[in-house]
């Protein structure tokens, strides 16, 4: 999943860069490859923010899946039974 997303972020960056060296000059030949270098530096970066957003939201959604697990341990098939009235009249 977080590949998809460095993908679509990756382009949109892409788009951006190409849309900066439209506007400058063939001359300014520095300023055009920082600027690529800053791009991919960022797409590197994005990667790794989406994977730890990724990340963060997957262990709270199994902490709290946890929590729930543990808030029912005992309504479980080993809980205790209570049986009814008319099952314990006839034991």
């Amino acid at each position: 999943m977080v590949l998809l997303h460095t993908l679509w972020q990756g382009a949109l960056l892409v788009m951006g860069l190409v849309l900066v060296l439209k506007r400058i000059s063939q001359q300014r030949a520095q300023l055009r490859y920082l600027l690529a270098i800053v791009a991919l530096a960022l797409i590197v970066i994005g990667g790794f923010v989406t994977w730890s957003a990724l990340e963060y939201e997957a262990a709270e959604l199994a902490r709290e899946r946890s929590e729930q697990i543990v808030a029912t341990a005992g309504t479980g098939v080993n809980a205790p039974v209570e049986l009814s009235p008319a099952a314990q009249a006839s034991k």
